[in-house]
């Protein structure tokens, strides 16, 4: 893209954006000139490449480097084939829009204040939000109907996913917040009588929030993924009913879909196991999917490694989903009751443990996929 040093008379965007300010605000974005435009983005390719010294790059060459972590987080910005110039814009407009993949959401926002310009190149790009958003929630780039949304839904895309990152649990077990949001449950509390067991269980204080990429679609999806070692069950529990919101979280012992309005995945069957408020204690159980998890006591447990199993509600259609390791199990054979629902999990034996991500770091199924999906 830029292979040496211009010889081009230097000059402010004032003299390429006739759109930038019609009251005479040129004066905003002159100081920046052209020559420290090119010097910008030299020390981008400086950074992509790793070199010691300033070289000749192209941006094809980027793409063409050796796959090292650092251009591997880079190349996850690129949704569509780069291209020097947009509508005939100056360069250093395309060369400042590369480099402001290197900004947070906060610094980008405060970017797009200082002038008209350069809330153009931030408000226009297809690219800094969503590329921001992938860095940050994804392990690869947003499918293209992300790409293509309007400014104001990327900016909601990246606005409501740090704001649920937060997610309160009401358990008797030991929680501990990870250095990526996630909260860690282990199941060791002594507060309890071991006569009925040692299952305990774990509840969200509130609702569970809609998907971040589904707001920005304009649907009504919740998730959330629970990583476990040992065995027990995960889905949803109804808040809106008073009794089942008592009969989960801090002091029960109950596994979900045993009582109230309750829907899980059970590990050590595979079952769907529910309970509409008006069925017997222990819910109604369907063969399901796969059964995962070990009970950590069994003599012939050997496999320490947690499996992640998520849950889900299309608030639409009510329709509860249930996936594992990343792969979709499936639809829920019935529907959910209407009302509000809490992420909930019962660790089934003393010593178990849950992880659960609630938003606050990358999900392990492709949940952004999903929302896309017709």
């Amino acid at each position: 893209m830029l292979a040496k040093k211009s010889s081009k008379p230097r000059h402010g965007y004032s003299n390429t954006n006739s759109s930038s300010n019609a009251s005479g605000d040129n004066s905003d974005v002159s100081d920046l000139e052209f020559k420290d435009c090119y010097l910008a983005y030299e020390s981008y390719a400086a950074v992509a490449k790793r070199n010691n010294q300033f070289v000749n790059i192209r941006w094809s060459d980027l793409q063409r480097a050796q796959s090292t972590t650092e251009v591997k987080k880079l190349l996850a910005a690129l949704s569509i084939k780069r291209h020097i110039t947009r509508d005939g814009e100056a360069l250093e407009l395309a060369a400042l829009e590369l480099c402001f993949e290197f900004l947070t959401f906060d610094e980008l926002q405060r970017t797009a204040q200082v002038c008209t310009a350069l809330h153009n190149i931030i408000t226009t790009s297809k690219i800094l939000l969503t590329g921001l958003y992938s860095r940050t929630w994804r392990n690869e780039m947003l499918p293209r109907v992300y790409i293509a949304l309007p400014y104001r839904d990327q900016l909601q895309l990246c606005t409501a996913r740090r704001s649920d990152t937060i997610y309160e649990l009401s358990t008797r077990g030991a929680v501990s917040v990870l250095s990526n949001g996630n909260c860690c449950v282990l199941n060791n509390s002594m507060l309890r009588n071991f006569d009925k067991g040692a299952v305990d269980s774990i509840r969200g204080t509130k609702r569970l929030p809609d998907l971040a990429c589904a707001r920005a679609l304009h649907k009504s999806i919740m998730y959330f993924e629970a990583s476990l070692k040992g065995c027990g069950s995960v889905g949803l529990v109804s808040i809106s009913d008073v009794a089942t919101r008592n009969a989960y979280g801090f002091g029960s012992g109950e596994h979900v879909g045993w009582k109230g309005i309750s829907y899980a995945y059970h590990g050590n069957d595979g079952d769907f196991v529910f309970n509409d408020g008006t069925k017997p204690y222990g819910g109604e159980w369907r063969a399901f999917g796969p059964s995962w998890g070990r009970v950590l006591t069994r003599p012939d447990y050997k496999n320490k490694d947690m499996c992640t199993v998520g849950c889900g509600l299309d608030a639409n259609n009510r329709q509860i989903f249930f996936t594992l390791n990343g792969e979709m199990v499936g639809m829920a054979p019935v529907m959910a009751l209407p009302g509000d629902y809490a992420a909930a999990v019962s660790l089934h034996a003393f010593g178990d443990q849950a992880v659960l991500n609630a938003g606050a770091a990358p999900f392990v199924f492709d949940i952004e996929a999903f929302c896309a999906s017709p």
